[in-house]
């Protein structure tokens, strides 16, 4: 397959208890040629039958501002999912179920497998700019060296911390304006764990975003990325970038503690 039609992947979607928001992501996907079974809400997943997708895409939003962690099996089967070769793609909402508003701190069993370590949350501005910083024919594939979103609604995005051997493909703009001199943010960030592939995007991945052209094109580019798993290593093995020329970001010599914000839940018309 080239790199702009290497759609048509097996992805079970796990949304929570935002069934519009569970429902538009399955119609981008789908549009995109790939096949797409909606799994109960995440408050429910056990872990069962994974080996049957190529990929997960894990969006949880709503639910967790009650307090409603993952079930503890299935957290475990994602991560040993992943580590045996498959795909995991992530939305805003898991950074915030692991470190987020008034200490919020679940997924903790999960949070080993995911690229990036301390959050920023951003103060629900509009628009944000995702700026390529790393040159992936996934990744960019059809994209504007730099993407102006407009997120409504929820009106979120969390900068991410790239743990060591993670890559960051996109910075954000809010984290330069707002913390700048701390460094480079990731409004994308992936790495290899053990056979298979994480990514995770910092946006909320609202109404107004998934109506967008270009956020679409980002969401599927992460997983056909999320899915590419020949340059992961063999289970068991050190979390590494993939050997390319691609920047590869550390979280070296800067502590960044997570900063409270206050966030509502809004109702989409």
């Amino acid at each position: 397959m080239t790199a702009s039609n290497a759609f048509g992947s097996k992805i079970l979607l796990i949304g929570g208890d935002d069934a519009s928001n569970t429902s538009m992501m399955a119609s981008v996907l789908e549009a995109q040629g790939n096949t797409v079974t909606t799994a109960p809400a995440y408050t429910a997943f056990t872990g069962s039958g994974l080996s049957a997708y190529n990929a997960v895409f894990l969006l949880p939003n709503g639910a967790y501002y009650n307090g409603v962690d993952m079930p503890d099996s299935g957290q475990q089967a994602l991560v040993d999912y992943v580590k045996n070769g498959g795909g995991l793609v992530t939305s805003e909402a898991v950074g915030d179920m692991i470190q987020g508003p008034g200490g919020v701190h679940m997924l903790q069993k999960l949070a080993q497998a995911l690229p990036f370590t301390g959050l920023f949350h951003n103060t629900a501005n509009s628009p944000v700019i995702l700026g390529q910083i790393t040159n992936d024919p996934i990744m960019n594939d059809q994209l504007p060296s730099q993407l102006v979103l407009h997120p409504q609604g929820y009106n979120t995005e969390i900068g991410y911390t790239p743990k060591w051997g993670a890559t960051a493909f996109f910075d954000t703009n809010q984290w330069t304006a707002t913390f700048g001199g701390y460094g480079v943010m990731a409004g994308v960030v992936g790495w290899n764990f053990g056979s298979g592939r994480v990514l995770s995007l910092s946006m909320f991945s609202d109404s107004a975003l998934l109506a967008d052209p270009n956020y679409d094109r980002l969401v599927g580019n992460s997983v056909r990325w999320a899915t590419d798993t020949t340059a992961a290593r063999a289970p068991g093995s050190t979390n590494v970038p993939e050997p390319s020329s691609l920047l590869v970001l550390g979280a070296a010599g800067v502590a960044f503690a997570a900063a409270s914000r206050s966030r509502r839940r809004a109702c989409e018309g």
